[in-house]
C-alpha cells in the first residue's frame, strides 16, 4: 500500500512541471474600437477578439468616403493585482492613407488588454475669410467661416471700397501668421484645399486668410539699403510721389561687385541696372546685392637708383597690393637732386609721371631714378622726308624736329589718291659709323621714333616710302559686300553685290527704302582669322562711309541695310499690344502700336472678364537689327506695367501680350485629370504624365522644365509666394506654397 501511495506521488511530481507550463501560453487580448463608425471600419470588426502565442494578427483600417484615416490610438490595460498601466502609442500612418498591418504574438504578452483605435475624421478644412476694417473693404466669398472638401480650388477676391486699397493679404495656420506684402497686386488668390490644411499630421490646423486694405495714397516711401553695409552704399532712397521718377545707385567697396536689386518688401522686383532708374508705384525697400572679386595679390618691388638722391612713398621695399587696385608711388628726391623716371628691373622706361598710378596685374618693379639738379630729358634730332612728294606725305610734314626722351608724339605717314605706303626707311649715326634699315610694313604708317635704346643715334632721317605699284601690296584691296534684309522694303547705291576697294580709298554705301518702309539700322559682318563674325550698327545712317585698309586677317566685309515698315519708330519705343484671348479678357490701351518718345512714360493694364482670371505676360523684346533679346513669360500677379523710355530702349519693338485663363484653372482640361496644388512647402502635379511642364516663379523666372513629366511630380521652390504652373496643351495654373 505504501509503494503504490509512493509511486502515485512520483507520478504527479512528474508531471507537475508540464502543468505549470501551460499556464504560462502567452494570451493577447485585442480590443478593435474606431472613433466614429459612421465615417470608417476596421478589420476584425469593433469588438474583444482573443490570440495566442505564436498565432499571426492582421488588423486593418479605411474611411467611409468623405471621410480620411488619420491614424491609430493604442492602449495597453495591464493589470498587476490593482495596479493599471495606460501606454499611449500612434503608429505611423499617411494621412488619408487606409492603414494595416501583421505581427506575431510573442512569448512576452501576459494578462493583458490591448486597445487598437482606429481615428477617422471628415476629409474637409475649416477656412475663414475676413479684412482688416470691414469699412475699408470685403471679400468675395463674404468674411466668415467655409468648410472645403480636400481637392477643391476656392478663389478669393479682395473687394476694397472707394478711397482704399489693397495692400497685402494675411494668411493664419498652425498657430502662426505670414503677411504677405508681395500678393498686393493679387486681387483674386487661389487657395488650395489640400491635406496639409486638413491632416493634424502635416500640422494642419484652422486656416485664415485676411485681405489687409489701407486707404490710397499719392506718396509712397522708397528704402535702399546695402545687404551688408561693409559690401558697399547705397543712395537714392525718399518719399515719392507716385509716377515720380526714381534713381537708386549702389556702390561698391573695394573689393566687391555690385550685382542685383531686389524687393524684400513686395518681392516683385529685380533688376541689375546701377545707377536704377524706376517710376514709383508703391512701398519699396530696395536691397543692393554685391559679390566679392577675390582678388589676387601681386608683389609691387620698389626702389631708387641711388638712395643719397631720394627715397619714395611708400618706402622702398616689397609692397604686396591687389589686383586692379590703384597704387601710387611718389618719388620724393632730396636737396640738390630731382626726378628723372620710372624704370623697371630691365632699365626700361615706364613712366615719367611723379606721383606715378599703376594698378597691379602682376609682379612689378618700380625704380625711382634721381640725377642731380635739374633734369632735363635728353632728346634725339630727327628728319622726317618722304621718297617721293607726289605720292604722299607726312604728320607733322617734311623737315627736321628734335623729340624729348618723354615726347608721345608720333610720325603719320599719308599716302595720296591711288599711292599706297609702302615702309620706312631709316638712317644714322652712331659711333662715327653710319647705319641704315628699310622697315617693309605697309601697315606700319605710324611711327613712335624715340626710344631709349635710340639716344645715342644722330642724324637719324626717317623717310616714308610710298609706291603706285599695287602688286607689291598684299593684299591690295579689300572686298565689300552691300547686302539688303529684304529688296522689297528697299536698295542700296551702290546696289546690293561685292566691289573691291583699294588700299585707302574711301567708299561710300547709301540706304534707298522703298515706299512705306524706313531705314532701321545697319549690320557688319567680317572675316576675323577664318571666323565669321555679325555686328549690329542700330544708328539709322542713311549713309556710311570708310577707308579701305587690306589686313591679312581682315579679308572681306559685309554691309547689310536694314529696312522696316514706317510704323516701326528707330527714334522712340514701338510697344505692340494684345490679349491671347479676346474673351479672356481686355487690356488698355487697346490691342494695337504705340509708339513712345524718349522720357515719355506709359502704362499698359490687363483686366480679366469674367469668368476667367489673369495668368501674366508673354512679352517679347526686339530690334530689327538685333533680332529677338527677349521672350518669356513673366509676373502672374502684376496686371499693370508702367515704365519711361530712355535712350537705351530707342528702336526696340516690345510685344506684350496679356494672358487669362478660366477660372476653372487646368483641373477641368477634361478628358485629362490634371491637378496641381502646394504641398509641406512644395508643388506636387498629378496627371501630366508625359506632358510638357514649365514651372515659372511669380517674377517669370523658369524654376523648372521636363520635357515629359511623371505621373505624380513633386517640384521643390525656394520660398512661400505665387508660382505659375504650365502644362503644354492644357493651360496655366497660378499655385500660392506656403513654407
Amino acid at each position: 500500500m505504501r509503494k503504490l501511495l509512493l509511486s502515485i506521488v512520483m507520478a504527479a511530481l512528474f508531471l507537475l512541471p508540464q502543468t505549470m507550463q501551460a499556464q504560462f501560453i502567452s494570451t493577447y487580448h485585442l480590443r478593435m474600437e474606431v472613433n466614429d463608425s459612421t465615417m470608417g471600419f476596421t478589420v476584425p470588426a469593433p469588438g474583444d477578439y482573443t490570440y495566442y502565442e505564436d498565432d499571426t494578427v492582421h488588423i486593418y483600417a479605411e474611411a467611409y468616403p468623405g471621410y480620411i484615416l488619420i491614424g491609430w490610438e493604442r492602449i495597453a490595460i495591464i493589470h498587476f493585482d490593482t495596479y493599471t498601466e495606460i501606454d499611449t502609442l500612434s503608429n505611423d500612418v499617411a494621412c488619408g492613407d487606409s492603414a494595416g498591418w501583421s505581427f506575431l504574438v510573442g512569448p512576452y504578452y501576459g494578462d493583458e488588454i490591448w486597445v487598437h483605435k482606429a481615428i477617422f475624421i471628415p476629409d474637409t478644412a475649416t477656412v475663414t475669410f475676413g479684412t482688416n476694417d470691414p469699412a475699408m473693404g470685403t471679400t468675395v466669398p463674404a468674411p466668415g467661416t467655409y468648410q472645403y472638401a480636400d481637392g477643391d480650388t476656392v478663389y478669393l477676391t479682395a473687394v476694397p471700397n472707394s478711397g482704399y486699397q489693397l495692400t497685402a493679404w494675411v494668411q493664419c495656420g498652425n498657430e502662426t501668421c505670414d503677411t504677405m506684402y508681395w500678393l498686393a497686386d493679387l486681387t483674386t488668390l487661389p487657395i488650395d484645399i489640400d491635406p496639409t490644411m486638413i491632416c493634424p499630421a502635416y500640422g494642419a490646423d484652422n486656416s485664415s486668410w485676411t485681405a489687409l486694405f489701407a486707404p490710397v495714397s499719392n506718396t509712397v516711401t522708397i528704402q535702399v539699403v546695402p545687404e551688408e553695409t561693409e559690401f558697399g552704399t547705397v543712395t537714392g532712397g525718399g518719399t515719392y510721389t507716385i509716377g515720380d521718377t526714381v534713381t537708386i545707385t549702389a556702390t561698391p567697396n573695394h573689393g566687391y561687385e555690385f550685382y542685383s536689386w531686389t524687393d524684400w518688401l513686395n518681392q516683385t522686383f529685380n533688376s541689375f541696372e546701377n545707377p536704377c532708374t524706376f517710376i514709383a508705384t508703391t512701398d519699396m525697400t530696395l536691397v543692393a546685392h554685391f559679390y566679392p572679386l577675390y582678388l589676387d595679390t601681386f608683389d609691387i618691388t620698389i626702389g631708387v637708383n641711388d638712395p643719397t638722391m631720394g627715397t619714395t612713398n611708400p618706402a622702398p621695399g616689397v609692397h604686396q597690393y591687389e589686383e586692379y587696385s590703384p597704387l601710387t608711388v611718389e618719388a620724393i628726391p632730396n636737396t640738390g637732386y630731382s626726378f628723372a623716371k620710372w624704370t623697371d628691373e630691365d632699365g626700361f622706361v615706364v613712366s615719367y609721371a611723379n606721383p606715378y598710378v599703376s594698378r597691379a596685374v602682376h609682379d612689378e618693379t618700380l625704380i625711382a631714378n634721381f640725377v642731380a639738379g635739374t633734369w632735363v630729358p635728353d632728346s634725339m634730332t630727327i628728319t622726317i622726308a618722304v621718297n617721293n612728294p607726289t605720292m604722299g606725305t607726312t604728320n607733322p610734314v617734311p623737315g627736321t624736329y628734335t623729340y624729348p626722351e618723354s615726347s608721345e608724339d608720333s610720325i603719320v605717314a599719308i599716302p595720296n589718291n591711288g599711292y599706297y605706303f609702302y615702309g620706312w626707311a631709316v638712317s644714322a649715326s652712331v659711333m662715327g659709323m653710319t647705319i641704315s634699315d628699310t622697315l617693309f610694313d605697309p601697315y606700319g604708317a605710324v611711327m613712335y621714333p624715340v626710344f631709349s635704346d635710340m639716344l645715342d643715334l644722330s642724324d637719324v632721317v626717317l623717310t616714308a616710302i610710298f609706291t603706285d605699284d599695287s602688286t607689291i601690296m598684299a593684299p591690295d584691296s579689300m572686298r565689300l559686300t552691300i547686302a539688303v534684309n529684304d529688296p522689297t522694303m528697299g536698295t542700296t547705291n551702290p546696289a546690293p553685290g561685292t566691289y573691291a576697294y583699294a588700299d585707302g580709298e574711301e567708299y561710300s554705301v547709301t540706304a534707298i527704302p522703298n515706299a512705306g518702309y524706313q531705314l532701321m539700322g545697319w549690320t557688319m559682318t567680317y572675316t576675323y582669322a577664318g571666323e565669321v563674325f555679325t555686328e549690329p550698327l542700330d544708328e539709322a545712317i542713311m549713309t556710311i562711309t570708310g577707308i579701305a585698309y587690306p589686313d591679312d586677317i581682315y579679308t572681306s566685309f559685309t554691309l547689310t541695310a536694314i529696312f522696316g515698315p514706317d510704323n516701326l519708330s528707330s527714334d522712340s519705343l514701338t510697344i505692340v499690344i494684345g490679349v491671347n484671348d479676346p474673351n479672356g479678357g481686355t487690356v488698355t490701351p487697346a490691342p494695337g502700336t504705340y509708339n513712345y518718345g524718349v522720357g515719355e512714360t506709359f502704362t499698359v493694364t490687363a483686366a480679366p472678364n469674367s469668368g476667367y482670371h489673369f495668368v501674366g505676360w508673354h512679352i517679347t523684346i526686339a530690334h530689327p537689327v538685333y533680332g529677338v533679346i527677349e521672350d518669356e513669360v513673366i509676373d502672374a500677379s502684376i496686371t499693370t506695367i508702367r515704365g519711361e523710355v530712355d535712350d537705351d530702349v530707342v528702336g526696340y519693338v516690345h510685344t506684350m501680350i496679356a494672358l487669362f485663363a478660366s477660372n476653372n484653372g487646368i483641373e477641368d482640361a477634361e478628358p485629362v485629370s490634371i491637378n496641381a496644388y502646394g504641398r509641406e512647402g512644395r508643388i506636387v502635379l498629378t496627371g501630366a504624365e508625359g506632358r510638357e511642364v514649365y514651372l515659372f516663379d511669380i517674377n517669370g523666372r523658369l524654376l523648372h522644365h521636363s520635357s515629359s513629366a511623371e505621373a505624380s511630380a513633386v517640384y521643390d521652390v525656394p520660398s512661400s509666394g505665387v508660382y505659375l504652373v504650365n502644362v503644354a496643351g492644357i493651360g496655366t495654373k497660378r499655385v500660392v506654397v506656403i513654407r
